[in-house]
């Protein structure tokens, strides 16, 4: 008997000390495929999700049959983002997620429109300048839309990054948006070498499709994609 005790006390001991990461099995998980408007499967689709009201990003891509996998998520309503360059920015909105379901986001991509680009010199001198979308609490918002002063518009990149162009000692309007979020604008000017935060409050999904869909032109410009460095 005493060794029976032993042995249990022991089996106890080993469950209380595992590690969060044993119990997986309980986290919980969202899954999808991601085809095209004809219904061909697309792989190398890059896959993002955030809670909707904002938090870590998670990242992976969509295989060789379409599908992705979000696993070790926590409870909560996230937004999954669908992003391959030529076609249309999608996301979907509402995705509940709890351990005890595991929610199909699938995704349709529509090719993105050919646009004509005009280019604009900017005034001279002019500076490039670094930014970053985030929210309240200091995670970045990916394909968060930025605008400037009603010129250009596109979206950040998956950290929530973006690059501007802007003359010096001139402030121009620089306005970010979200899904859910307040929108905010701020004065920016290339006399300034200091990174541009645009901090975003979260308001609410309220009245916000479950599908939404983002395919303005993107053209050189004033706005640049985010090159990494």
């Amino acid at each position: 008997m005493p060794c029976e005790i032993l042995r249990l006390t022991f089996v106890v001991s080993m469950i209380l000390s595992a590690p969060s990461g044993a119990v997986s099995a309980q986290s919980a998980s969202i899954a999808g495929v991601v085809r095209d408007e004809i219904g061909q499967l697309i792989p190398g689709v890059t896959v993002t999700t955030i809670l909707q009201s904002g938090g870590l990003v998670r990242q992976t891509t969509s295989g060789r049959d379409g599908s992705y996998r979000f696993d070790g998520l926590q409870d909560g309503t996230y937004r999954v983002d669908f992003e391959l360059r030529g076609f249309e920015l999608v996301r979907r909105n509402h995705v509940r997620v709890n351990r005890d379901t595991e929610p199909k986001a699938d995704a349709t991509l529509l090719v993105r429109a050919i646009c004509e680009c005009i280019t604009v010199e900017l005034p001279s001198p002019w500076a490039q300048r670094r930014g970053q979308v985030i929210d309240k609490n200091g995670h970045p918002l990916p394909h968060a839309r930025v605008e400037l002063v009603g010129r250009q518009v596109m979206s950040t990149d998956g950290e929530g990054r973006f690059l501007i162009r802007v003359p010096i000692n001139e402030a121009w309007a620089l306005t970010a948006t979200d899904t859910g979020f307040r929108p905010i604008t701020q004065q920016v000017s290339g006399d300034d070498a200091a990174s541009v935060v645009l901090t975003l409050e979260y308001v609410g999904t309220t009245g916000v499709p479950d599908v939404q869909r983002f395919g303005e032109c993107e053209c050189p410009g004033s706005l640049l994609p985010y090159d990494g460095r």
